[in-house]
């Protein structure tokens, strides 16, 4: 294994640390409503403060530590972010648990975009969204191992002691980045006045909030998944831990895909067919009545939602080549103000309609997607009078 590719995978033990963290809050959530006294809708808006924490807080942070070097602010971030688990973990009552994801928001949002951006700037051209999936791949990984770890962990002694295992493994990837990251150069510092006139690009405007819209789609339905299955195809929740197992698998297969089929096949297309192949699994998955039918279908689900990731970070990277950094900051927050208005979207949902209007929801959301990304194809081709075939 060459330098840049032990490089790349120390960036994604980090992710793998704090892929769990994101994604393990879905299978807990009913034992911490519980346990909390708090609804479950209630109970999901944690996911809603991390994420826009994470979005508003992304591209001021990358700002103020512009001085700093690119591995400091990586191991920072990861050692933070272990501490800020540990107060989850002991957290007296939600108020206090919100007050602690917004630290463990922060945390991340530093570390997320600086992996991406070294990633980048370490991998050469033509493989830099196969650069970018293996970072993402610590995420996929995640939902593989980590967050059925953290399920059976809460299941088995409480789900505050999900967090200490996951600030464990953030505090783990912060040992093996400490050992064996070298330093790595940093771009040039630009104030936040420079990176935010990046948003007078209509066209980045809209792939970010392409970005979004899909993003917040998906996690309408996530964030819900155990009440939704629980109503639609009556798994009680040592059924559905088996169901999110199958959901990593396939979150592993479809980062790897959307990775390789950018660089081989072109990143718009890419995304169009995992966007329509959402569209179908997820109202699909209303109809399903078993543990094999569901998972059948979340596997499919797992693979386009995780494809789109990686062919969108390249696609965006390809409209700014020379500011990777900014941009995977700015498609950071894109995707954590997704990830709030999903929380924020299945609340108020599952508060007032039924839990099959999840699904119907997220695959409106993600159909609403497709029209953006069909729209802005169009525009660049009557503009250009020739096909997008390298974005």
């Amino acid at each position: 294994m060459n330098k840049g590719l032990i490089r790349i995978f120390v960036l994604a033990l980090g992710t793998f640390a704090l892929g769990t963290d994101v994604f393990v809050i879905a299978g807990i959530l009913p034992a911490v409503a519980k346990d909390l006294d708090v609804s479950i809708s209630v109970a999901g808006q944690q996911v809603t403060i991390f994420a826009i924490t994470y979005a508003l807080g992304s591209p001021i942070l990358a700002t103020l530590v512009g001085n700093i070097s690119q591995r400091k602010v990586l191991l920072i971030s990861l050692f933070g972010f272990g501490l800020a688990n540990i107060l989850c973990a002991i957290a007296p009552n939600y108020w206090f648990l919100l007050m602690a994801r917004v630290l463990t928001a922060i945390f991340a949002a530093l570390y997320t975009p600086n992996a991406y951006a070294a990633a980048a700037s370490i991998a050469p051209p033509e493989e830099r969204g196969k650069a970018l999936s293996m970072v993402l791949a610590g995420l996929t990984l995640s939902t593989v191992f980590g967050v059925p770890l953290g399920i059976w962990v809460g299941q088995a002694f409480g789900w505050q002691f999900t967090f200490v295992v996951v600030a464990s493994l953030g505090l783990l990837a912060f040992l093996g980045l400490t050992v064996l990251l070298p330093q790595i150069p940093s771009p040039p510092k630009l104030a936040l006045k420079d990176r935010l006139k990046m948003m007078k690009n209509s066209r980045l405007l809209v792939a970010l909030s392409l970005t979004t819209i899909v993003v917040a789609g998906a996690f309408t339905v996530y964030t819900y998944i155990v009440p939704l299955l629980r109503s639609t195809a009556h798994l009680s929740e040592t059924k559905i831990a088996p169901v999110l197992l199958v959901y990593g698998i396939a979150a592993v297969l479809g980062n790897w895909l959307g990775g390789i089929g950018a660089d081989r096949w072109s990143p718009t297309k890419m995304i169009a067919s995992n966007l329509i192949l959402q569209v179908v699994a997820l109202i699909t998955l209303i109809f399903m009545e078993t543990v094999i039918s569901v998972s059948i279908v979340v596997f499919l689900w797992g693979i386009a939602w995780w494809a789109f990731v990686p062919a969108q970070q390249s696609r965006l990277i390809g409209m700014a080549d020379k500011m990777p950094g900014v941009i995977m900051a700015f498609n950071g927050s894109a995707i954590y103000l997704g990830i709030a208005l999903g929380g924020a979207i299945g609340g108020f949902i599952l508060h007032n309609y039924s839990e099959t209007s999840l699904a119907w929801t997220g695959s409106s959301m993600e159909l609403i997607a497709l029209l953006v990304l069909g729209t802005q194809i169009f525009k660049r081709k009557s503009k250009s009078g020739a096909s997008m075939t390298k974005e």
